[in-house]
């Protein structure tokens, strides 16, 4: 039977919480500037979808900086299926892309 499953990462960043958000928000379209080993395009799909998967990024200022948690939610089919991980180490991949893009900006 399937189940709901929930899995996280957090990532400390130098850049301000604002820049950091504006960037998830509002100019996502930049991810194949800001990390084009990662993203190649950015593009809106619409359909319905068999299965859960839903990814949120929250922004929160911390001191001079951000701290930038990803959280993944999914539809697990059965127990024997590993936890999606390689999706948690996407997201620390594009928080460091996107503070490194920032900071010389």
């Amino acid at each position: 039977m399937a189940q709901i499953a929930k899995i996280e990462v957090q990532t400390e960043m130098k850049s301000s919480a604002d820049k950091v958000y504006d960037i998830f928000k509002r100019k996502m379209y930049l991810m194949p500037k800001i990390c084009p080993e990662l993203v190649k395009e950015v593009k809106l799909a619409k359909g319905d979808w068999e299965t859960t998967f839903k990814s949120t990024v929250s922004v929160t200022a911390s001191g001079q900086g951000s701290l930038v948690k990803w959280t993944l939610i999914y539809e697990k089919q059965n127990q024997n299926i590993p936890d999606p991980e390689k999706y948690l180490e996407f997201a620390s991949s594009i928080n460091k892309s996107v503070d490194a893009y920032l900071l010389k900006h």
